[in-house]
């Protein structure tokens, strides 16, 4: 999905591509199908799991990227020129630009340093419920949605923290761990997913709106911009102007 922010600037916001997170839904969907079928086989159960957290976790991961890419193709840029311009914005866009530093944590990447003293990135991983926190405070930050759920009064998010755990006991199994899920952590496991499904849609949707409402306001501020430029340029001509002057024309 591509859309330019604003008509004359060159920035371009592109939400990043959504092939992985449509096949991941489209595996979830496919796995539940096929649990319908036989309930009690504790292979599909377990297949069902992974696909449901692979899906929540791909999609966190998207949310992040696209969150990214607007801080650091739309937003840091713009700012930029109107710092050269020495232009002072009120914006609410523009109150809380994420600095490089930790825009880099939304791709899970922070700066170290080599043996032989060069800069390099490497890979941040965070547990699930960090992760989760992270990616929609900064969805919020960078977007000014109110994606941010309070956690502490949706149920399935208890019931989304009891999948995690179950799909970590199964996928890095201990001696005297069992591998079985129960039909209590079944259903845990689908009323959570299901509300992320829900809640992932509902984020994209704020991300939208976010992004046509702020293509209004660049569009605006550009228009500021402009003026104070041509106005620099105006001020610039006259200086050259009054250098290149013979001095012996003005007497």
């Amino acid at each position: 999905m591509r859309r330019p922010v604003g008509r004359q600037r060159d920035m371009i916001f592109e939400f990043p591509d959504r092939k992985n997170i449509d096949a991941l839904i489209a595996d979830q969907k496919a796995c539940a199908e096929i649990l319908k079928k036989d309930m009690e086989d504790q292979c599909l159960r377990r297949v069902y799991c992974r696909t449901n957290l692979a899906m929540v976790e791909g999609a966190l991961f998207y949310f992040k990227s696209a969150t990214y890419r607007f801080n650091e193709a739309c937003l840091r840029p713009f700012m930029n020129i109107v710092t050269t311009f020495g232009i002072s914005l009120h914006g609410p866009i523009f109150n809380d630009i994420v600095p490089p530093e930790e825009a880099e944590l939304l791709l899970e990447r922070v700066p170290d340093i080599s043996g032989n003293g060069e800069v390099k990135r490497t890979r941040r991983f965070l547990d699930f419920k960090t992760n989760f926190k992270f990616t929609f405070r900064m969805v919020d930050r960078v977007f000014k949605t109110a994606c941010t759920p309070d956690y502490d009064s949706v149920a399935e998010w208890c019931k989304l923290q009891e999948a995690v755990q179950t799909r970590n006991r199964i996928t890095h199994p201990k001696d005297d761990t069992s591998l079985d899920i129960t039909d209590s952590e079944l259903e845990a496991l689908a009323v959570g997913c299901q509300w992320f499904l829900d809640f992932g849609g509902e984020v994209f949707g704020q991300i939208s709106d976010s992004v046509t409402r702020n293509e209004k306001e660049l569009d605006t501020l550009e228009e500021k911009v402009l003026d104070v430029a041509v106005e620099n340029m105006h001020e610039f001509l006259k200086i050259v102007d009054a250098q290149q002057e013979d001095p012996c024309d003005s007497e």
